[in-house]
């Protein structure tokens, strides 16, 4: 006789499964929205897209286009090595800003909630408004429309906006103080506007720290300096780690950079996609060396707690 009796699943396998059905929509997305398009632009790379009557041809040139961006290509390297050196200064003033803004908004005070939906909003600004417009461009036109200056012809820096708030102040600079206080506006304002994320990282990090530790160094008279240097620092190492890495990808990778701003321009400007392409796969080979030695370095001075 045939047992026609079901075979049962166990708990575990249930799990397995609905973690399978749950993790297939991020698969598929994965597989649509990222793997296929960097197929596409690595093919790219090494190809000349053109515009015929039939439609688009696609011819193989093998490494003429890497050649061209390498020996050919006037100004490409010099906006890589700004890049770099602006990545000097601003990368590790916004871990620090940020690693600063979140030990204070990890107190507790009233009104705590609310304040660190403020120190948030640039994020909320930075993915609408400032997607769409530079954002020195949106703080320019602001102080010339407070100025009086509603004709909005300025080339929206640093420069025009910080000219404008001197007019609104009615101050006046000589040209090298006036340079300083627009480099100095500037910075300040990239490093404000681009810390929103790591804030929320470095709370997450802090609040989980053990409330015992402190107690323990506490009872044996360590103050608040010692407390951050031997226990809070150490614990959250692995969260400055993981800043660092997305400070650094955040930058050279963000849609103000000069050599993405370049790269947009030469493919969709200037029509030279596989040229394009290239320069992103040889700027793309940049972060990833200049984030590996990073990582390399700070993993040596990271804390990893044993569970």
């Amino acid at each position: 006789m045939i047992n026609l009796k079901k075979k049962s699943i166990s708990l575990e396998q249930k799990r397995i499964r609905w973690g399978y059905i749950f993790a297939l929509p991020f698969a598929v997305g994965f597989v649509l929205f990222f793997l296929s398009p960097l197929i596409l632009y690595v093919i790219l790379g090494f190809s000349k897209l053109s515009l015929t009557n039939q439609g688009m041809q696609l011819n193989s040139v093998g490494l003429e286009n890497f050649r061209q961006v390498l020996f050919v290509r006037v100004g490409y390297f010099e906006q890589v090595l700004k890049s770099l050196g602006e990545l000097l200064l601003t990368s590790p003033a916004i871990v620090l800003y940020s690693l600063f803004v979140a030990t204070l908004l990890n107190q507790e005070f009233k009104g705590r909630g609310a304040v660190r939906a403020i120190f948030f909003l640039p994020v909320i600004m930075a993915s609408g408004i400032a997607a769409v417009s530079n954002n020195d461009s949106l703080m320019g036109h602001a102080i010339h429309a407070l100025s009086g200056d509603v004709s909005l012809t300025g080339d929206g820096d640093n420069t025009s906006m910080v000219k404008g708030l001197m007019d609104l102040l009615g101050a006046s600079f000589s040209p090298q103080m006036f340079s300083f206080v627009s480099n100095l506006v500037g910075k300040i304002y990239t490093i404000t506007m681009s810390s929103g994320v790591q804030i929320l990282i470095f709370l997450a990090g802090l609040q989980g720290i053990s409330p015992s530790l402190y107690e323990a160094s506490s009872i044996e008279g360590a103050t608040s300096w010692e407390n951050f240097w031997k226990i809070t620092l150490p614990m959250i190492s692995p969260v400055v780690l993981v800043n660092s890495v997305y400070t650094i990808v955040d930058q050279l990778g963000g849609a103000s950079n000069a050599v993405i701003m370049d790269m947009y321009d030469t493919a969709l400007k200037q029509n030279q996609f596989g040229f394009s392409s290239a320069m992103g796969l040889i700027y793309f080979s940049l972060i990833f060396i200049v984030v590996g030695f990073v990582i390399f370095i700070m993993s040596k001075f990271v804390y990893y707690e044993d569970r």
